[in-house]
Formats: C-alpha cells, sequence, structure tokens
C-alpha cells in the first residue's frame, strides 16, 4: 500500500516544522488501525452480504423449479406427532407430509414452507415434490418473491455502508490533522496494548518541547521496541487530542 502524503518533519529538529521525514514513513492512512478496524469490518460485511445473497437466490432458485418443474401430488397433512382429528394444525408446527407416488407411499416430517392457508389434521392439499427425491416437497402454490428470501440482507448492507463512513470520516479526520495540525517529536509516557492494533503499542505521549500539556494517544509499532522516555514523531490537532505517528524514526530517552 502507497505511502500516504502525510506532513513530515526531520530526525535532527526538535521544534515543529514540515520538512521530510526521517526513517521509514508510516503507511497509509487506511492502514492506521483506527480506520483499519472499520473497513476491515465493512469488508467482512460485504463478503457476508455477498454470501446471504447467493444462499438466498440459490434457495428461491430451488423452490421456484419445484414449483414449475415438479410433479403435483395429492396428500394427507397431520401435525407431527399426531393430533387430534378436523384439530387446527399450529402455524409453527412440523407437519406429517403422506402421499402416494409411484405405486409407493411416502411418509415425511417437516416444517411447510407455506402456511398462510389455515390447515386442518387430516386435510388433503395439493404440494409439489421432486420425483428424483419425493422427500423434497413444498405446499407453496406459486414461487415466493425474491425479497422474501433476502429478508436480512438490507441490515447487513445498512451496516456496511455505516462501517464504510466510519472510515472515511476517521480518514478525513487524520489526514486534516497530517497536513494541518502540529507536528514534531513526542515523549512516550506508558504503553499499552490495544485489540485493534495487535502489532502496535497504544502510547500516551505529550510533546517533547512542553509546549502543551495534552496527552496523546497513539499507536507505535512494535518492530521499533518503543519504551516509556523515548520520542517518537507524530502529528496532532491543535483543539482535540487526535494525534497520529507519523513515521518509524524514534529517539532513545
Amino acid at each position: 500500500m502507497p505511502p500516504f502524503p502525510l506532513c513530515q518533519i526531520s530526525v535532527s529538529n526538535t521544534e515543529t516544522t514540515t520538512s521530510p521525514i526521517s526513517g521509514q514513513p508510516s503507511p497509509s492512512i487506511w492502514a492506521e488501525p483506527r480506520v483499519r478496524f472499520w473497513w476491515i469490518a465493512a469488508v467482512i460485511l460485504f463478503l457476508v452480504s455477498v454470501g446471504f445473497a447467493i444462499e438466498g437466490y440459490l434457495s428461491w432458485r430451488t423452490e421456484a423449479d419445484l414449483i414449475e418443474h415438479g410433479t403435483l401430488v395429492q396428500a394427507t397433512v397431520t401435525e407431527a406427532g399426531g393430533g387430534l382429528a378436523r384439530r387446527v394444525i399450529a402455524e409453527d408446527a412440523a407437519w406429517d407430509v403422506k402421499f402416494q407416488f409411484n405405486g409407493q407411499t411416502h411418509l415425511d416430517e417437516g416444517y411447510p414452507p407455506y402456511t398462510e392457508i389455515r390447515q386442518y389434521n387430516g386435510d388433503v392439499i395439493s404440494i409439489h415434490i421432486d420425483p428424483n427425491d419425493p422427500d423434497h416437497w413444498t405446499n407453496r402454490p406459486t414461487p415466493p418473491p425474491l425479497s422474501q428470501k433476502l429478508v436480512g440482507l438490507p441490515f447487513v448492507l445498512g451496516m456496511l455502508v455505516i462501517c464504510l463512513l466510519f472510515a472515511l470520516v476517521r480518514m478525513a479526520r487524520l489526514k486534516k490533522v497530517c497536513t494541518q495540525g502540529k507536528v514534531g517529536w513526542a515523549t512516550i509516557l506508558s504503553l499499552g496494548q490495544s485489540s485493534l492494533a495487535p502489532r502496535s503499542y497504544t502510547a500516551r505521549c505529550t510533546w517533547a518541547d512542553e509546549s502543551s500539556p495534552t496527552v496523546y494517544s497513539v499507536f507505535v509499532p512494535r518492530r521499533i521496541a518503543p519504551q516509556p522516555g523515548d520520542k517518537i514523531q507524530i502529528a496532532a490537532s491543535p483543539k482535540s487530542s487526535l494525534a497520529i505517528t507519523i513515521s518509524d524514526a524514534i529517539e532513545r530517552g
């Protein structure tokens, strides 16, 4: 991933400047943990939505093919496990379905995909069966709308859009800090860990020149082995505690 055009400073100057960075520049802001978390979440939700859409379409296509090309037979239905004759079958109950096909009696238990018509124990209804697999049946009279199989997809897509918006907003804020914020050396006060960036430390730091008492929290790569008292290069907002590491250069304390 190409480096983002971050604000840069010189390793030999402890005053804030905009001269070239010493050391390896930080990667693209897209790779900054506070941004990366949201776009990775968006990618995961995108893959989930694709899988959801494929599964929904295949389920819809399978049932539509069964209705359009399956064999229509008459079947006797009762509530699974037995039920009183002529008693209403509960909408959430499984059915025992009994029918004749190719001279054989088939008995199958399953949940009907279509429950909009009230059925009673002992009713004889029309069902479509797969002639190659008679236990595969549906009591739907017509194919359902595709949207019925994709009912949860808008929610997943909505979450995807929210994650992308969070990523873009955070990227824009950090880019503004890099291009318009104060840039210089900061002294590390303490180090911690974050699940957002397992290969980095969360460093609490403040300006090395003591120009401000504000304490900032930034991510520092583990590979440079930072310690409290070391100095790192950061860019920080003059109006808030938002800051970002702009280089892997480090000055040992």
